[in-house]
C-alpha cells in the first residue's frame, strides 16, 4: 500500500469546535477562508473585509484570537488501498465507451445478453464507487461522449 497525505482543518470556537479532513491543503485553507469570509461583517464591522487573495482567512484568525477563536491545520499519513491505486489508473472514457459498446451487443445478441449484462452492471458498480468513495470526479467518471460526424 501507498501512503497518501492529508490535511485536517481545526475550527474551535465559543461553542466547541470543528474538524474536518482534506484531500489537498488548497481545500483546507479555502475552508478557513469561508470561515472568515462568513463571519468577518459580524466581527469587524468598521474593518473593510481583505480579499482571499489578500489572507483574508489568515487575518480573520490573526485578530480573532485573543476572543478564544483559532483556526489550525495538520496532515498525516494514510495507507491507500489498492483499489484506489487502480481507480487512479483508469481510462474513464474508453470505459464508458466499452460499456455503450457492452448495452449495445447486449440488444443485439440476445444469446449473450447475460454475459454483456454482467459486465455492465460491473462498469456500473465500479463508476458509482469511484465517484461515491471520492476516488473520481463524476465529470471525470462520467464523459459526455462525442459523437464524429
Amino acid at each position: 500500500m501507498k501512503e497518501k497525505v492529508i490535511w485536517i482543518g481545526i475550527y474551535e470556537h465559543k461553542y466547541g469546535f470543528d474538524s474536518r479532513l482534506f484531500m489537498t491543503e488548497d481545500e483546507v485553507m479555502a475552508w478557513r477562508d469561508d470561515i472568515a469570509d462568513r463571519w468577518w461583517e459580524r466581527e469587524f464591522l468598521e474593518e473593510p473585509k481583505p480579499s482571499r487573495e489578500d489572507g483574508l482567512g489568515e487575518k480573520y484568525f490573526d485578530m480573532v484570537g485573543d476572543y478564544g477563536e483559532y483556526f489550525s491545520v495538520d496532515s498525516d499519513t494514510i495507507k491507500v488501498s489498492a483499489v484506489e491505486d487502480m481507480v487512479s489508473t483508469i481510462d474513464w472514457k474508453l470505459l464508458s465507451e466499452q460499456k455503450e459498446y457492452c448495452i449495445n451487443e447486449s440488444y443485439n445478441n440476445a444469446d449473450a445478453e447475460h454475459i454483456y449484462g454482467g459486465i455492465v452492471n460491473l462498469i456500473d458498480a465500479l463508476q458509482d464507487a469511484a465517484v461515491k468513495d471520492g476516488l473520481a470526479t463524476e465529470a471525470k467518471v462520467f464523459p459526455n461522449l462525442e459523437t464524429e460526424t
